[in-house]
């Protein structure tokens, strides 16, 4: 079975569950899951990791830039 949204496509094994099918049928429209991996057991995303990397996607008609660029209280 191959699972995917657009280009992004992974193999799954037989049997295994296609969790990017099954959160983003969970999820509001306007959220979704790309992909996922398996870690080790003992993994801890505190404290195993090697490196982070978050991606934020806005759609531009309700973006308010002058509101999001204004400094927040306590910077």
């Amino acid at each position: 079975m191959v699972a995917g949204l657009g280009k992004a496509r992974c193999r799954l094994d037989e049997g295994e569950i296609d969790y990017v099918r099954v959160l983003n049928g969970a999820l509001p429209n306007d959220m979704g899951v790309l992909g996922w991996c398996s870690v080790p057991i003992d993994f801890s995303a505190r404290f195993s990791y090697l490196s982070r990397e978050y991606k934020y996607f806005f759609w531009e008609d309700n973006l308010n830039l002058k509101v999001s660029r204004k400094p927040t209280l306590g910077n």
